[in-house]
C-alpha cells in the first residue's frame, strides 16, 4: 500500500502534473477540492466537473467539499 497524501487542487490542470509527479515519488495522492472564492458560480462548476472527469480518468480519489 502507497502512501496517501492529500492534494488540494483549484482544478484539472494545476492537479495532473502534482498527480504524476507524487505518484512516481511512491505516493498515492488524494485530491481535495474546496474553492468558494472561484467567482462565478459557473466558473466554479466548470473547474468541479473537470476535475471530477480527470480524477475518474487518472483513477484518484476526490474529495469535493461544497460548504
Amino acid at each position: 500500500m502507497k502512501n496517501k497524501v492529500l492534494l488540494h487542487a483549484c482544478c484539472a490542470i494545476c492537479a495532473a502534473y502534482p498527480i504524476e509527479l507524487l505518484r512516481s515519488m511512491g505516493y498515492e495522492p488524494v485530491v481535495y477540492f474546496f474553492n468558494p472564492n472561484i467567482f462565478p458560480p459557473e466558473e466554479f462548476e466548470r473547474r468541479l466537473n473537470e476535475l471530477i472527469k480527470y480524477a475518474e480518468k487518472k483513477q484518484v480519489e476526490l474529495i469535493v467539499d461544497q460548504q
